[in-house]
């Protein structure tokens, strides 16, 4: 399959931010899963962590189906002993992410 086709059937009707956007959310999943794996972390004991009822919210927010707030990205990263940084551009973004 054409790569350039399937991004203009993902991305049809969304504006340019909002193609960013989802890259983002997409970007800060991948990462919380990434670094929870990583350390031999559950998702189960990660919510525990955080308070939160359900490991199926840690499985919404590794998808990026979540629209993080800079609040509960801090609380997902302390959890996971880390810190981040985030650089936003005009049209670009960079996350960092570093040990605590």
């Amino acid at each position: 399959m054409n790569n350039s086709s399937t991004s203009n059937w993902l991305t049809e009707g969304m504006t340019p931010l909002q193609v960013e956007q989802e890259k983002f959310l997409a970007c800060i999943g991948y990462e919380i899963r990434k670094q929870r794996v990583d350390q031999g972390i559950t998702q189960k004991e990660l919510a525990n962590r955080l308070g939160v009822n359900s490991p199926g919210v840690i499985s919404r927010w590794e998808s990026g189906g979540c629209n993080f707030s800079i609040k509960r990205i801090v609380e997902i990263f302390n959890a996971l002993g880390l810190k981040f940084n985030i650089t936003i551009g005009d049209n670009s973004w960079e996350l960092a992410i570093m040990k605590n």
